[in-house]
């Protein structure tokens, strides 16, 4: 897969957030974000762990998108 959103619920858990995200990275999926919309934040995902970002690319497609493009009201 090229692409796995994870979108944050109030009653999400950080951990359970984490393993989820960490096993879209090891059944190989390219680009892995995280939207938190209570904190009006972006993430980027990869071996590193989680990384805030302006916005999510996917370059290759020229596309990105950030906060603006989000209805997180």
């Amino acid at each position: 897969p090229l692409l796995a959103v994870e979108i944050a619920s109030p009653d999400d858990k950080f951990s359970e957030t984490l393993r989820k995200l960490e096993e879209y990275r090891r059944f190989g999926v390219e680009q892995i974000w995280h939207i938190d919309p209570e904190a009006k934040r972006l993430y980027r995902f990869d071996s590193d762990g989680l990384h805030p970002v302006e916005q999510l690319n996917l370059p290759t497609y020229n596309f990105a998108l950030g906060l603006a493009d989000l209805d997180l009201a």
